[in-house]
Formats: C-alpha cells, structure tokens, sequence
C-alpha cells in the first residue's frame, strides 16, 4: 500500500442520499448529493443544476396549467396510502396512477 493512495479525502460530491420525492418523468427515488447542493434521478439520471431546488425535477414541483407562479401546487410527494413503503407523487392526497381512468 503505497502512502500517497490512503486515506483519501472525503468528496463530497461523490456522496448521495435517499429522499422523500420522485421525479416527475420516470417516478423514481430522488437522490441528494451528500453537500446538499444538487438532486439526481436514481431511475433516469436528471440531475439538477447546483443551487436548483428540489421541486426543479420532482413532482411536487408540477404546476397545473394556468397556475400562478406563487400558489401552492396540489401535486405532492409523499407515501402511497395503498403501500406506505412507496413514495409516490400525490394528488390531493392520492397517487396519480390511482386517479387515471381507463
């Protein structure tokens, strides 16, 4: 083992943890990057830009047409009531795939 190798500094750029969104395209799990300054996709790969909130990419973010920039959005992330150990994106307190007519 050579010396210069070990111990390596901590990136923290290189450091993701789990959160409670999903992203508004594919409905995966959001990742936070361990400094706290960007959001990615676990399923599609869509980061956010460094600074960018995470609503940028999940779907509590989404805004129905017609909404003003400052109103609460109805869309929210947050358990499924049919299986809490699911986050998925709500609609008035039900997922949206629940909602979808067939």
């Amino acid at each position: 083992m050579s010396a210069g190798k070990f111990p390596r500094p901590v990136d923290l750029t290189e450091y993701w943890t789990i959160t409670d969104h999903c992203c508004r395209w594919c409905r995966s799990r959001i990742l936070q990057r361990a400094d706290g300054q960007a959001y990615r996709c676990m399923g599609c790969n869509l980061t956010t830009i460094p600074g960018a909130p995470v609503e940028a990419i999940c779907g509590c973010g989404i805004r129905r047409e017609g909404q003003r920039k400052g109103s609460r959005s109805p869309f929210e992330c947050g358990p499924d009531p049919f299986n809490p150990s699911q986050i998925v994106v709500l609609f008035n307190g039900l997922p949206i795939s629940a909602q979808v007519q067939p």
